[in-house]
């Protein structure tokens, strides 16, 4: 997991305008309808997961928020 890098370099969009860091977690950063892309690339939220990424603790806080959604 340590080695996937897609949180710093790509968004993906989706139908109805979510935007993920992946495709396979479920986890929505935020929505087109409501934030321009800089807002949502540059959002606490998003900023959240890649420090958590870099401290090696993403599973635990991807948990966290797909608990809390």
């Amino acid at each position: 997991m340590r080695s996937c890098r897609r949180c710093f370099e790509f968004a993906y969009v989706f139908v109805g305008g979510d935007i993920k860091f992946c495709t396979w977690n479920g986890i929505v950063i935020g929505n087109l309808k409501k934030n321009t892309l800089e807002e949502i690339w540059q959002s606490d939220k998003a900023n959240y997961i890649r420090k958590a990424f870099i401290k090696g603790s993403w599973l635990d806080v991807m948990n966290n928020i797909v608990q809390t959604v």
